[in-house]
């Protein structure tokens, strides 16, 4: 590894990522990376994905996150698991328009 090549690995850092949500506040996972909500920065993926297992964690266990359809009987919408996401800021995912 040259130089440069260990100087841009250095910068990389990492977004705790949440999914937009719906006029009925259900997370849409659907939509581009690139329009999910930044919720914290981290400077290592492991403290990037601590945070999310515990935001997942907090979530699942409250089940605000889930949305009982009565009429369908099943659960819609994205349960916190994959409505939370650590990307890495050079992800080019996040330029996407």
């Amino acid at each position: 590894m040259n130089l440069r090549h260990a100087a841009a690995l250095a910068l990389v850092g990492w977004c705790l990522m949440v999914a937009p949500r719906d006029s009925d506040f259900l997370f849409v996972t659907s939509v581009p990376v690139s329009k999910w909500v930044i919720v914290q920065s981290f400077d290592a993926a492991k403290d990037c994905e601590a945070e999310r297992a515990e935001k997942v964690g907090l979530a699942d266990k409250s089940g605000t996150y889930w949305y009982y359809d009565t009429k369908k009987r099943e659960n819609v919408g994205a349960p916190a698991d994959l409505a939370y996401r650590c990307v890495a800021t050079d992800d080019p995912r996040l330029k996407e328009k």
